[in-house]
């Protein structure tokens, strides 16, 4: 682990929001029958972007916290004054794919063009591109090659191995890429996430008890500040954005900030930091 973090604190923290809205409920119904049609799972996607974003933009000012919105490009496209209203609050935005797809192609060739197309949409709608890249597909290592070469591409958020940053490897061998790891347990999607028809997640689990799941996160914090760790969420505002769970990241965030050595800020600060210093 390092000596310290940024600002010499002990542990870092970046909250992280999947801006998804309806790509994921898109996705699942396509391999239902009439799966457009299904209003219900679509209105879920719907109030992420139309409720959930702005409640948890007040909880982030309130608190006075800069976090990073990782917004698929079609999403940017259909909501492009909202997107650009978390840029001027001083969020960071980064990449999500174009559609939250699963596979970004077969090919190295196949892969740069989808996620180039996408740079080309932040840049149209943000007049520039975004530095980082939670991609929802498998990147290929000749695409990983490629875009460590383009100057806009500081780190990624592809693996769940470590609890600190480290640069991003391929064939055993270290790129100038950041990779920032997320582990599962900071993804709200696995605890607070319910549709039946079409199921989502799979296996429908019950929702997780709003306590237990905060117990959950603050013992992860516990754990990032015992050890000099990091935590890299996955929250979504159509999940933390609902009134009566984002009362569980507005607890968080106040439990966090009682840690008088944790630094709390974007990715993009992290990866920079870390990679001046390592």
């Amino acid at each position: 682990m390092p000596k310290s973090w940024i600002e010499g604190k002990k542990s870092a923290i970046s909250l992280c929001f999947d801006v998804d809205a309806t790509t994921i409920w898109k996705l699942r119904a396509a391999d239902y029958p009439n799966g457009d049609e299904y209003i219900r799972s679509l209105s879920i996607g719907e109030y992420g972007i139309k409720r959930g974003v702005d409640t948890i933009l007040k909880i982030l000012s309130e608190y006075d916290i800069k976090a990073t919105f990782f917004v698929p490009a079609v999403i940017m496209q259909e909501n492009s004054e909202i997107i650009k209203k978390i840029k001027f609050q001083g969020h960071e935005i980064a990449h999500h794919g174009y559609l939250h797809e699963y596979s970004y192609g077969t090919t190295s060739v196949e892969q740069l063009k989808l996620i180039n197309d996408c740079q080309n949409i932040f840049f149209k709608v943000l007049g520039e591109k975004a530095v980082g890249f939670r991609p929802t597909g498998q990147l290929l290592p000749e695409t990983v090659l490629a875009l460590e070469k383009q100057p806009d591409n500081l780190y990624l958020i592809t693996e769940k191995g470590k609890e600190i940053p480290y640069y991003k490897k391929v064939n055993n061998q270290e790129t100038t890429l950041v990779e920032l790891p997320a582990r599962i347990e900071f993804d709200d999607y696995y605890q607070l996430s319910y549709n039946f028809y079409p199921p989502q997640p799979g296996s429908l689990d019950r929702i997780a008890s709003y306590e237990d799941v905060l117990d959950n996160l603050k013992r992860e914090v516990d754990g990032a500040y015992q050890y000099g760790a990091c935590c890299i969420t996955a929250f979504h505002p159509q999940v933390l954005g609902t009134p009566g769970k984002s009362l569980i990241l507005r607890q968080l965030i106040e439990y966090i900030q009682t840690f008088p050595d944790i630094w709390i800020g974007p990715c993009q600060n992290l990866a920079q930091w870390w990679k001046e210093n390592n």
